[in-house]
């Protein structure tokens, strides 16, 4: 009896998505269960699977490209389904063929999709066991000889040790994942690009199989995990990767600054703690916080592209200064150890002055929350900084600020399509208030403690209706390495 082996393309960890393409003695599935299913097409019809990641994104398997033109989504019977031109295609850009690995490609649509479920996409440390059940689905030819089907087919599969998998088939790329077939499974060519689901998780994606005289197990998907770390990677690292993997949705963001939208002016004696980074030649970089005499807390990525020098507390008014302002010298900077690039997460630094900041007259600090504090879905905070004031705005010389509600972290997950751990979400979404470009690292203040640290928002887009919630920073899960690094 053939077993299916699927290695997985890991999408920022071991993605192991419920999706079954070209299944061989696979079920018909259910209307209302896996509608992020996409049938890829090009003019002569179905070509591969694929998966709705955000509203204008597809993901699939890089080898699929074959003159795609189209994609068929919102209906498991491809006879009446939306069908969407493909906008644009963007490979990974390590891939060469499919054994070599990197097996995927991303496809962005002309037009939004609307009312449809987006696949849930793993967390970065989302493991998959040895034994899981699991599902793949596609609209795959179902027997050798036959053409694809019209409905959607899905199979359960069990995830096996990556050492007896590579026992069975010495070819494997690496970063991968196998499953089996609990019966007598296959999947064919016009399966491949579609999700292996775990715990109604994409975990994985349908790379490539293998024959030879019913001696190794069907090889099937490659681990997601990994891969989609390197796209976040890829897409962080400059403005030019905009349109790259990161395109994904939480890997649409990358906000430098927290443009504070539709936000009042600060009065003089609140916020006291607020501090503007700013570069060798006295421009506004980024926001950030003091949380003792000398140290500041901010975003990470506020030194991906620009370099603060030295701090201004006490002023409100960057351009005009009073007797309280002091302006002090950054000594060191401690970025977050894991750390990579704001679609990974983690995206924290401590500053440490040259100086200790003299408190009272117009600088104090803020209250840190404790390791097991939580905000609740609709409680109102503020976030303050001195960004621009709407879309391709410049920085302001006053403090601005403005009242957001913390989002439910489902609710905000499911409509980014994925997130870094450890996040709080608040503004954006359905309110017309929040952040942009201009002040990432300023605080997200929930009863006169600063509860997050302003990290991204989605193409840098700052009118809000109708858009994805803006992202914080949990400061609450790294109080344990604040305090470490600032007694040591």
């Amino acid at each position: 009896m053939l077993h299916l082996q699927i290695i997985i393309v890991v999408l920022s960890h071991t993605f192991l998505k419920q999706t079954v393409t070209g299944i061989e003695h696979g079920s018909k599935v259910p209307d209302g269960v896996m509608q992020y299913m996409v049938s890829v097409q090009n003019n002569k019809g179905h070509v591969c699977g694929g998966f709705l990641v955000s509203d204008d994104f597809v993901l699939t398997a890089a080898h699929c490209d074959q003159r795609l033109t189209k994609v068929i989504l919102g209906n498991h019977n491809l006879d009446v389904g939306n069908t969407t031109k493909i906008k644009k295609q963007i490979k990974h850009e390590s891939f060469k063929e499919w054994m070599s690995g990197n097996d995927l490609m991303l496809l962005e649509l002309e037009k939004k999709a609307e009312n449809i479920r987006k696949a849930t996409l793993p967390t970065v440390n989302m493991k998959v066991k040895a034994h899981d059940l699991c599902q793949v689905a596609g609209w795959g030819r179902t027997s050798e000889h036959s053409g694809p089907v019209v409905n959607l087919m899905a199979a359960n599969v069990s995830i096996i040790d990556i050492t007896n998998c590579k026992k069975n088939c010495s070819i494997l790329p690496d970063n991968v994942t196998c499953a089996k077939g609990c019966t007598n499974i296959k999947f064919y060519q016009d399966d491949f690009g579609g999700p292996l689901v775990c715990n109604n998780t994409t975990v994985g994606l349908l790379s490539f199989n293998k024959f030879e005289q019913q001696i190794f197990p069907n090889v099937g998907s490659i681990k997601v995990a990994e891969f989609f770390i390197l796209m976040l990677a890829v897409k962080m690292q400059g403005q030019q990767m905009i349109t790259m993997f990161l395109l994904l949705s939480c890997l649409q963001q990358t906000v430098t600054g927290s443009i504070i939208v539709n936000g009042n002016r600060v009065p003089d004696g609140e916020m006291q703690y607020m501090a503007s980074l700013q570069d060798i030649s006295g421009h506004h970089v980024c926001g950030g916080f003091l949380v003792s005499d000398n140290f500041v807390l901010t975003a990470a990525h506020c030194f991906d592209r620009n370099l603060p020098v030295r701090v201004v507390l006490g002023d409100h008014n960057l351009k005009e200064s009073n007797n309280n302002g002091q302006t002090i010298e950054i000594d060191k900077k401690f970025k977050h150890p894991s750390y990579k690039n704001v679609g990974f997460g983690d995206d924290l630094m401590l500053l440490k002055l040259k100086k200790r900041a003299v408190l009272g007259n117009g600088v104090e600090v803020i209250q840190l929350p404790t390791v097991n504090m939580k905000v609740k879905a609709d409680d109102l905070c503020q976030v303050a900084g001195w960004g621009a004031t709407h879309t391709g705005g410049r920085t302001v010389d006053g403090l601005m600020v403005v009242k957001v509600p913390i989002i439910n972290i489902t609710t905000c997950t499911e409509k980014w399509g994925m997130l870094p751990h450890n996040v709080i979400c608040a503004g954006g979404y359905t309110t017309n208030r929040g952040f942009c470009q201009g002040d990432s690292g300023g605080p997200l203040v929930c009863k006169n403690t600063a509860v997050g640290v302003v990290s991204f928002n989605r193409r840098f887009n700052c009118n809000y209706k109708d858009e994805v919630p803006n992202v914080f920073v949990d400061i609450s899960k790294y109080v344990v390495w604040i305090l470490e690094t600032m007694s040591n």
